[in-house]
């Protein structure tokens, strides 16, 4: 009897231990200063899969999204197709999330990192992530089928304990210092130079003018003498040269 109970507590002890169920797929998060990563990692696939597929839900007031890593996972089939979508409803707080290899790639079955997802801690508060609408398919006679494969920890709460480390606010630049202004003295400011040369010509101007115009005048009086009247006969010029 007593070597009935003690078997019965061995066996009570293995059930209560967690463990990762085999041919599942294995959800995880880690914490690093303000970035908090969702890692989603293939265990022991027995059947060989070409692509999955879920949707992620997350609290936009204490998370935001920054961007994926592609795993090692699907890389072994050839070259995958990755199709993430975040705030697909334009909504937020929501990640739609694709993953495919080509019909002519390997498909896979082994185990890896399918893909990590990167989110900023905003504040402590407590949040959840959450996947929906989860698959990984395989081809079966040429069609896609989907497989009965367990995601784990496909809810995710997260307490307070996240956290949370307090941004360096960017140093401005500093800024030029603007060159001093060199004080006005007798020594830097340019004397006006005028050249004795230059008088003659201001001297000379005004006689030419008086010259000119007195020929002008000449050549009116002479003109008016002319026409004035012509019965008188040549006229005597007025000013005779």
């Amino acid at each position: 009897m007593k070597l009935l109970i003690t078997m019965l507590a061995a066996l009570l002890a293995l059930a209560a231990i967690p463990r990762v169920n085999a041919e599942s797929i294995d959800i995880r998060t880690y914490e690093s200063g303000t970035m908090l990563t969702a890692v989603i990692t293939a265990r022991d696939l027995m059947t060989p899969v070409i692509g999955t597929a879920f949707d992620l839900y997350y609290d936009p007031e204490v998370l935001s999204y920054l961007g994926y890593e592609h795993g090692a996972f699907f890389e072994q089939g050839g070259e995958p197709i990755y199709l993430v979508v975040p705030d697909a409803d334009h909504k937020g707080g929501k990640i739609v999330t694709g993953i495919s290899l080509k019909r002519t790639d390997t498909l896979i079955n082994s185990s890896g990192t399918i893909i990590a997802l990167n989110f900023e801690v905003l504040n402590k508060n407590s949040t959840d992530l959450t996947f929906k609408n989860q698959i990984i398919s395989t081809i079966e006679d040429g069609k896609r089928k989907d497989l009965e494969i367990e995601w784990i920890n496909k809810e995710i709460y997260l307490t307070e304990e996240i956290p949370v480390v307090a941004k360096e606010l960017p140093q401005p630049e500093p800024v030029a210092e603007e060159p001093e202004i060199a004080e006005l003295t007798q020594a830097n400011i340019l004397k006006p130079e005028f050249p004795l040369a230059m008088l003659i010509p201001l001297l000379i101007l005004p006689l030419i003018c008086y010259i000119l115009v007195r020929k002008l005048r000449k050549r009116r009086a002479n003109k008016a003498l002319k026409t004035f009247n012509p019965r008188f006969g040549k006229p005597t010029p007025l000013y005779p040269s």
